[in-house]
């Protein structure tokens, strides 16, 4: 049985954004007019992504003495 193109969106969008694609860019292959509509229902942030951010954000913070 074949799946609906739109039941495809959901899993394309999470997996783009887990590779690191630009948000805006996901957006226009989707077709929405807003934003808020990409981040907010299509894509969902994956525990691993919100760990890769956080050590990102460690190598822009100095480093604590003794550490």
């Amino acid at each position: 049985r074949l799946l609906p193109f739109h039941s495809l969106r959901y899993p394309v969008a999470t997996a783009l954004a887990s590779m690191g694609v630009h948000p805006k860019a996901v957006q226009t292959l989707l077709g929405h007019a807003q934003i808020q509509v990409t981040l907010g229902v299509y894509t969902h942030l994956a525990t691993s992504m919100t760990e890769q951010a956080v050590q990102r954000l460690r190598t822009l913070l100095p480093k604590e003495k003794g550490r």
